[in-house]
């Protein structure tokens, strides 16, 4: 009996965690790693051409305690839609910042003309912007997110 109950609160603990986890009730310190499921496999962003062709792309970016990942699909009609996560770490605070960026909009040419929302610890940010696609990636303000293989 007392190895049942030992189990149970062992799941409801973990349960508890993830909830809290998943609506950003928890606050990370600098001893604390954080490893998100990633969406991209940055090891091999040389092998990948940032072709434009409809379907799924994926972006990554790193610098330091910086980090993006980032899918976008395209369509036939160089319609687009995908989300980018970052990670960074403040050293000043000690703080492990995440952020969630969601966009849709259009290809003209090199340019993607987009629609933007950002999620960073409960702020939400609506904006109009523009990304360039290069040979070699996204240019997403001042981050190049480079080419990279997508995992499923």
């Amino acid at each position: 009996m007392k190895k049942l109950l030992l189990s149970f609160r062992i799941a409801a603990l973990g349960l508890l965690v993830s909830t809290m986890t998943f609506f950003g009730c928890t606050k990370s310190t600098p001893t604390e790693t954080t490893t998100p499921k990633p969406m991209v496999n940055p090891t091999n962003g040389s092998e990948v051409n940032a072709a434009k062709q409809p379907g799924t792309h994926c972006f990554a970016f790193k610098d330091g305690n910086h980090s993006i990942e980032g899918r976008l699909e395209l369509t036939a009609g160089n319609e687009v839609v995908g989300t980018l996560k970052g990670h960074q770490i403040d050293e000043a605070t000690g703080t492990d910042n995440m952020y969630d960026t969601s966009f849709d909009g259009s290809l003209q040419g090199d340019s993607l003309k987009l629609n933007v929302l950002s999620s960073a610890t409960g702020n939400k940010e609506k904006t109009n912007q523009t990304w360039v696609w290069k040979k070699e990636g996204l240019q997403e303000g001042e981050h190049l997110l480079l080419s990279v293989s997508c995992v499923n």
